[in-house]
């Protein structure tokens, strides 16, 4: 098809260089006229004569082009089998560089990982020592800087050279990273608390909904009960240096989120982090007997720090004292 194309393509082009020579026509009244107009006339037929020279010449190159559609041919035919080949290897690569992203991507978050892998050595991501991500928002920056390098990456893949599903999968990369890239300055208009969906609501649950597939699981859901006092006192630096920048919550919405953390504050036999553990003990295939179930430290008695921008107001009986998921002992 591209030979066709250019070989009518050719042809266009010697047709209009053909009818332009034809379109020359002598002047009729060249030999009436006196002896000093003549030489001029002279002058303007040698110009003709040498432009339709030129426009010969290149129509005869024109026609040479055309005489070779084998060769043209086979050399199309050689590109097409070496870009094959290329095709190969860089979906080959485009595959490795999302494997790369993804694997990136869950390392920051390894409770989520639990949740989305049931093998994530698969992709090289150890979650045997349990974590939670790092709410800083130095970190954050940090790691919103370290998509530039992956964005360009992602553009210079050849989208012609990639499958239909890789180049879907490029397009909606490209605008994850992209859109990602233009939070950079802005770590501190993440709001990790909030009424309906913040980590006071969504942490205990993920808790206790977590996994249990081998004994170590058990042991990590365990630990990431321990470590939620650190977690906290992290997220309340970062709800600091958010309330010093103006960018704290207003009363209403921190009523709502003190409102969402009372559920939570019920005796320790009756915490979903105690209640789910019965049957996921037993699906996993070990006793239901409350002598057997983790046993986990006493929950400190120490109010919660608040974030300076929480008025003194809300320290008041409505506030929880403790952490808002009572540990069981």
């Amino acid at each position: 098809s591209h030979t066709i194309k250019r070989a009518a393509a050719l042809l266009l082009a010697a047709a209009m260089l053909t009818s332009g020579a034809a379109c020359k026509k002598k002047d009729p009244t060249a030999a009436t006229r006196p002896a000093d107009v003549s030489a001029s006339a002279a002058a303007a037929a040698k110009t003709t004569e040498a432009e339709t020279s030129a426009q010969a010449k290149a129509a005869e190159k024109i026609t040479q082009e055309l005489t070779k559609p084998a060769e043209a041919g086979k050399t199309e035919e050689t590109a097409a089998a070496v870009s094959e080949e290329e095709k190969k290897k860089v979906q080959e690569e485009f595959d490795e560089f999302c494997d790369r992203i993804f694997a990136e991507t869950l390392e920051t978050n390894l409770l989520t990982t639990h949740f989305l892998l049931e093998h994530p050595e698969t992709y090289g991501i150890d979650i045997s020592e349990p974590a939670y991500p790092d709410v800083t928002p130095t970190t954050k920056e940090e790691d919103i800087e370290e998509l530039e390098p992956d964005l360009e990456t992602c553009r210079n893949f050849d989208e012609n050279l990639l499958t239909d599903e890789q180049k879907l999968t490029r397009r909606m990369l490209l605008d994850a990273l992209e859109t990602d890239l233009t939070a950079a300055g802005l770590s501190l208009y993440y709001q990790p608390l909030n009424p309906l969906t913040g980590l006071q609501n969504q942490l205990p649950v993920d808790i206790s909904e977590y996994r249990f597939d081998k004994k170590e699981d058990i042991d990590a859901s365990i630990r990431y009960v321990e470590l939620m006092d650190s977690y906290f006192e992290d997220i309340i630096k970062l709800e600091n240096a958010i309330a010093d920048a103006g960018l704290a919550p207003d009363d209403a919405a921190i009523d709502r989120i003190i409102e969402s953390c009372k559920p939570y504050l019920v005796p320790a036999k009756e915490n979903v982090l105690v209640t789910s553990l019965p049957d996921k003990l037993e699906a996993f295939g070990g006793p239901r007997e409350k002598s057997t179930l983790p046993t986990l430290s006493t929950p400190p008695s120490a109010p919660i720090p608040r974030p300076r921008s929480w008025s003194s107001g809300y320290e008041s009986a409505s506030s929880p004292t403790t952490l808002p998921w009572d540990r069981c002992t």
